[in-house]
């Protein structure tokens, strides 16, 4: 209604913490989005569960918490879903809500600042030496 839609972004890949601080440097450039929100999964804060929170002109990206630790069997029910998942419950979930959005090109966008194949295979251990979004 009115031109208003929703979509949600997901991905169980990390987003590249240097990419994604460059992207929210830039002003986040997701023309039509009137607002967006979720849990962001950074290779190098690679155990915090980050909130990201978008309004308008106004981006926020803040720790919220630790994603689950092993053992996996000692997980709550609602993590059924991810005990088979290599890194877990960590992950992309954004909710994106605007006016006249490209969908396409804001997909393209976010998953152009995920690690790519080589990165992924390096694991936390690389991972934790890059740059970090939060001091731990």
């Amino acid at each position: 209604e009115y031109g208003i839609s929703s979509f949600v972004y997901r991905s169980d890949r990390p987003f590249h913490p240097e990419r994604l601080h460059n992207m929210l440097q830039e002003g986040l450039p997701l023309t039509g989005v009137l607002r967006s929100k979720g849990f962001v999964w950074s290779a190098s804060d690679h155990s915090v569960s980050l909130e990201w929170s978008q309004a308008g002109i106004n981006t926020s990206l803040s720790p919220k918490g630790l994603w689950l630790k092993e053992p996996r069997s000692q997980w709550p029910a609602w993590a059924e879903q991810y005990k088979e998942a290599t890194y877990g419950d960590r992950r992309q979930e954004l909710v994106f809500i605007g006016k006249d959005m490209d969908e396409a090109r804001i997909r393209k966008k976010l998953d152009d600042i995920l690690v790519n194949e080589d990165e992924f295979i390096l694991g936390p251990e690389v991972w934790n030496g890059w740059m970090r979004l939060f001091q731990q």
